[in-house]
């Protein structure tokens, strides 16, 4: 049984795939969103493919809903480093810089190197991530304000404004702290 490859361009509201078949070349834009996912699911069936390899490069959270997707319906999942792309990129001479080329390039890249399988992680895990990524939002919103309020307001108005939402900043950053300690324990 030979197996497909398939190269998945990313981004927030599409994606591109390419699809490597024996002998032949697919194309296909798909939403980024769990309708998308499914019709991708169903159009790899339909191009009789049995043996999957899903490869796309890690670009945020993008591509990770379509991962988990396709990994649950029994595809192979690989999530490569985009320095990486770039880097066979550059060695193959390409330059074309098209949604559907970078496809087909992810493609050819998984097609030629060996890459690690890719799994989603524990939903222990994930929540932690998510609570670190939030906290590290709150932080940097906290900073902001702080150099705001280094060239304070004029109007008493807004220097109250700011310092009560430098109060509830804290507040949330000392509760997802203990939130986050917690789930650690």
């Amino acid at each position: 049984m030979t197996q497909s490859i398939v190269g998945m361009d990313v981004s927030k509201h599409n994606l591109d795939v390419v699809l490597l078949h024996p002998e032949q070349k697919h194309y296909q834009v798909v939403e980024n969103n769990l309708a998308g996912f499914e019709y991708l699911s169903s159009w790899l069936q339909a191009k009789g493919c049995e043996q999957v390899h899903i490869c796309l490069e890690a670009t945020g959270q993008y591509g990770y809903a379509a991962a988990e997707y396709l990994y649950l319906c029994g595809y192979d999942v690989s999530i490569v480093n985009p320095a990486r792309i770039k880097a066979y990129a550059t060695s193959r001479l390409k330059r074309n810089k098209t949604d559907k080329a970078d496809a087909l390039l992810i493609a050819e890249f998984c097609q030629k190197e060996k890459i690690a399988l890719w799994s989603p992680p524990k939903p222990v895990f994930k929540a932690l991530k998510e609570m670190v990524h939030c906290l590290d939002d709150l932080k940097a919103m906290r900073q902001q304000e702080r150099n705001r309020m280094e060239f304070m307001a004029s109007d008493p108005l807004v220097e109250s404004m700011r310092l009560e939402y430098l109060t509830w900043l804290d507040e949330k950053i000392k509760t997802l702290r203990a939130a986050i300690h917690k789930h650690i324990q």
